[in-house]
């Protein structure tokens, strides 16, 4: 059977950890830094050390790591809060179309209006991003 270990990130670590308990998998989240002082100096950094560095600890730890899980409550409120964020991505989406829409129509009618509102809107839906991701942080 399949183990995955990953680095504690916030709220892409929980999405990672409620998509695994999902389809009932056993994983193990750990801190960035116990990782890190596991492996002395390290030279490099990018996606693909990261990784080989993840399954080194994994690998030399697999004895003492105890398997991670979300409770029912915590997992239910990520779900939540991860749909509501996906409702808000599709609809900021929309309005990025839009605004692409509405430049090729600026090059020959006057839409200031249209498109100050449509910054608007992707800016406030920025935002209410951001504190949705915050809110699963806090979880």
């Amino acid at each position: 059977s399949h183990r995955y270990c990953f680095e504690n990130t916030g709220n892409y670590g929980l999405l990672l950890a409620s998509l695994l308990e999902e389809r009932q998998l056993l994983y193990y989240q750990v801190p960035a830094l116990e990782i890190k002082l596991s492996q002395g100096i390290q030279r490099g950094k990018n996606d693909k050390v990261d990784a080989w560095r993840i399954a080194r600890y994994a690998k030399m730890h697999e004895q003492e790591l105890i398997p991670s899980a979300l409770s029912e409550e915590v997992l239910f409120t990520i779900k939540n809060f991860l749909t509501y964020r996906n409702f808000l991505i599709k609809v900021r989406t929309q309005f990025k179309n839009e605004k692409k829409a509405f430049y090729q129509v600026s090059k020959i009618a006057d839409v200031i209006y249209e498109m100050e509102e449509i910054i608007q809107q992707i800016k406030a839906l920025d935002d209410k991003i951001a504190s949705v991701e915050e809110k699963i942080k806090q979880q």
